[in-house]
Formats: structure tokens, sequence, C-alpha cells
């Protein structure tokens, strides 16, 4: 058998917890799984980190890239899996998350996307657990990235757009809904969110969720969906 899944980590400068996001996936690691991580050319320990790890990682490189998302993509072109999740370095893989996936591996391949839920940190402290449900696509990000697996088919004819500081995976899963694609929604949580730097950003995630708004929907509708989602509208904690 191929590999099933393709897990990348794209980082820069990200010794203070890559450490954690990698074992987390080592630690599940099968002849089934491919690990690849795309370092920006970090000028902190994140080198010799990932080097320490150097047998159970597939394909490593560190070099300049232009943002996040450019070397999401750069990353895509290495990648072997049928489906492919994308694993921040301050985030981590929950246990038994693969063990999980290949025991429904039979119904998992004939969706474009599968995901499951995902538990939010603030540093070392849950705050919630976040409930996927691509349903709500159309109002809000409503799928966490980290516990999204996607189709490399997908990805060989769309990919990430890097005029987002850091809602390009939210344009790409409205984009991929739009486009009438099979979505999977697994009742496991799958990954571990940690609230920091850019993401947290909420004056760029806002003004980007507009853009994105009217990109898919009507004007009005964009605007009732913008003024929802930053009034702390949010129904997926628990």
């Amino acid at each position: 058998m191929g590999k099933i899944i393709t897990y990348i980590t794209v980082c820069l400068n990200a010794d203070k917890n890559i450490s954690q996001c990698i074992k987390s996936i080592i630690q599940q690691k099968t002849s089934e799984i491919e690990y690849i991580i795309i370092d920006g050319n970090s000028s902190d320990k994140t080198h010799e980190i990932i080097e320490s790890f150097n047998e159970k990682i597939d394909f490593y490189k560190s070099e300049n890239d232009e943002g996040v998302y450019h070397a999401m993509n750069k990353a895509l072109n290495y990648a072997n899996g049928e489906f492919i999740c994308f694993i921040n370095a301050d985030d981590w893989l929950e246990e038994f998350t693969v063990k999980k996936i290949i025991e429904n591996y039979n119904d998992l391949k004939n969706y474009d996307i599968f995901y499951g839920d995902q538990n939010i940190f603030e540093k070392d402290k849950k705050l919630y657990k976040s409930k996927g449900d691509h349903k709500f696509l159309n109002y809000f990000m409503s799928i966490p990235h980290q516990s999204a697996y996607v189709k490399k088919k997908i990805y060989e004819k769309i990919i990430y757009d890097v005029e987002y500081k850091i809602s390009a995976d939210y344009d790409l899963f409205l984009k991929l809904k739009k486009l009438n694609k099979l979505f999977k929604k697994l009742n496991f949580t799958f990954s571990n969110f940690r609230i920091n730097g850019m993401s947290a950003n909420k004056k760029v995630s806002s003004r980007e969720f507009l853009i994105i708004q009217k990109k898919y929907n009507l004007s009005i509708i964009a605007y009732i969906n913008y003024i929802l989602r930053y009034r702390n509208f949010d129904c997926f904690k628990n």
C-alpha cells in the first residue's frame, strides 16, 4: 500500500514548540504515513531540533520563502500521500489520530475532504473544543485546518492563495464547498491548536474574512456574516 497521509509542517523560528509537534506525528508514524517539514531558513534552534529527528522525517528543506502559504504550496510538490494534512509547528496531533483514520480508510477514500474536531489551547491550558462542521463554511471558517485532510489530487488543481496572510485556508475550503466537493465529518478529535502568532491577529483576520465573504457571497450576506462573526458569535465551543 502506498502513502495514505502526508503530514506537512511549515515553520520559521519555531524552536519553542516544534519538538512537541514533531513527536506527536512520528510517534504515530506507520508505513502508510509520510512526514514533510519545510523551514523558512530559521535563525533560532529550529534547524537543530528538526535534524535531531532526521531518521523519522521523510523530507526536510530549509530555505527562504515568501510566507506561510507560499511554503505550504511548495511543500505540496514533495507530497506523495493520498490525503494531505498541515500541522503548524505550534500545534500537535491528538493521540491515536492515525489509528482512527486507518481504521476508517475504506470509507474515507471516497471523499475529497475529511476532518474531525480540534482542542484549542492558550499556552498549555485547554480553552475549549472546536467542533468542525462544513455546513457552516458559508458563514465562517468552520473546519479546523489542522484536523482536515484534503486529497492531493485537489491540490494539483487548487492551491493556497498567497495574497492572504492568515486566511487562505478558509478561502480554499469555501471554494471547495462551492465546487460541491465531498466533505466527511468524523466524530473524533484529531489535533490540538495553540493560539499564537498571526492566527490570533483579529485585525488581519477580520479584513481577510470580509474579502473572502464578498468573493463568494452577495455583499449584504457578506456583511451580515462579518457582523455575526466579529461580535463573538461562535456556536462551536463546549
